[in-house]
């Protein structure tokens, strides 16, 4: 059966699931993911990661979470969108929409699984779709909680303030790819004109003001890809968000500099994030 998403109607896709004994599980084959399993009385975090990202992150920031969590019991899914990862989809498919597709084809998989509560965790680029999907699903997501979150495009990439925004976007560039075959930030990896259309004409900050959703936002003060300054506009816009600051702290959860997650900061991070999601 069709779901219905801002006017538009989209079949379920299939999932292909691997287990932390990486054992392969071909529930259908569109969608590769880890699942670790936890008490059904409990939330399960449904993962969704960033550009250039996969299932694990940067650094391993994901399976780090998951495996904290499974330390209590508590269930994860973390997938990897189209053209990420080891996705068969091409690349040029990826779009706000698609992750929000594979976002609702995966809670779907968790209802189904018998979860009934879930609780989003959307890193950088993954955040629009993560808070966007959290709307959709209020009735089962219980909260949003965000690393580094990309909340404002215009920010970002259209008039970027970082200097990594600066050098691969910025709105010549994104009008430019749009018109030709997007913008190349690696040698395989070409975001799609229908990525920078989302750039360019998404308002994530007035979707969130128009929300009750419960945010929590973790942000690092040295970020150089996401300007901080854009998450802590964020807490102007309602009670029901809130910035953790994560000082000395660069995009993601590790200290300035920390190539290895074993910096004590770094480490403290991790385990605020784990609060937060336990709470």
């Amino acid at each position: 059966m069709g779901i219905e998403i801002f006017g538009l109607t989209y079949c379920e896709v299939f999932i292909m699931l691997k287990t932390k004994q990486n054992e392969t599980i071909n529930i259908h084959q569109e969608i590769p993911a880890i699942y670790i399993p936890g008490k059904r009385e409990l939330p399960v975090v449904l993962m969704a990661h960033g550009i250039m990202g996969s299932k694990n992150e940067y650094l391993d920031t994901q399976a780090r979470i998951s495996e904290k969590l499974e330390c209590y019991n508590m269930a994860s899914l973390r997938i990897d969108f189209c053209g990420h990862g080891d996705s068969h989809r091409d690349l040029q498919d990826f779009s706000l929409f698609s992750q929000i597709q594979d976002l609702a084809d995966s809670i779907q998989w968790l209802t189904d699984k018998k979860y009934s509560s879930v609780i989003l965790l959307g890193i950088s680029f993954g955040a629009p779709p993560a808070i966007i999907i959290s709307s959709l699903h209020s009735q089962i997501v219980k909260k949003c909680v965000l690393i580094a979150p990309v909340t404002d495009y215009q920010k970002t990439f259209v008039f970027p303030m970082t200097s990594w925004g600066k050098e691969n976007f910025g709105l010549n560039q994104i009008l430019s790819g749009i018109r030709c075959a997007g913008i190349k930030l690696d040698e395989d990896y070409i975001l799609s004109p229908r990525v920078l259309t989302d750039m360019l004409l998404v308002d994530i900050p007035t979707f969130i003001r128009n929300t009750c959703l419960n945010i929590s936002i973790f942000h690092g003060d040295c970020d150089d890809m996401v300007p901080y300054s854009t998450s802590k506009a964020m807490c102007d816009l309602g009670k029901n968000i809130s910035l953790y600051t994560m000082h000395n702290t660069e995009h993601g959860l590790t200290e300035v500099g920390d190539e290895n997650f074993s910096s004590c900061i770094s480490t403290r991070n991790l385990e605020k994030v784990i609060d937060e999601i336990c709470q």
